[in-house]
């Protein structure tokens, strides 16, 4: 199963319809090494839940990373995962857009720090 089919999975898991009507996937989770980033990240991303071409992931119970301005949102394009399973997908590890075109992962792009100054940077992974 290639990392497309194995989100696709995930998504019929939670919501009927397809995941093709999604251009990115916002994932925001507890993960990975700066926290401080995932919040930041998660609290910069929650305007764009209005769009309808954004699929959100939101996993963990919200201990690490404040996740409420999701918790409660009846939003067609929302996943609430608070046992982490897409986590077990292996597919990163922290906050990441995922960029998907034509049924297939076009880019996972990994939210970080690159140094302790906590300026944000971008590290993407291209799939081919």
């Amino acid at each position: 199963m290639n990392t497309y089919q194995r989100i696709e999975s995930f998504y019929r898991e939670f919501k009927t319809g397809n995941l093709d009507q999604y251009k990115q996937i916002i994932v925001i989770n507890e993960d990975g090494t700066c926290l401080n980033c995932n919040n930041l990240f998660a609290k910069n991303q929650v305007g764009a839940l209005s769009g309808d071409s954004i699929l959100f992931i939101v996993s963990g119970y919200g201990t690490k990373v404040d996740i409420s301005a999701y918790v409660g949102k009846d939003a067609p394009n929302l996943i609430l995962d608070p046992e982490n399973e897409f986590g077990k997908l292996n597919l990163q590890k922290g906050c990441s857009i995922i960029e998907l075109e034509n049924n297939k992962v076009k880019q996972i792009t990994h939210i970080g720090t690159k140094n302790a100054g906590m300026k944000m940077h971008w590290n993407s992974i291209q799939y081919q």
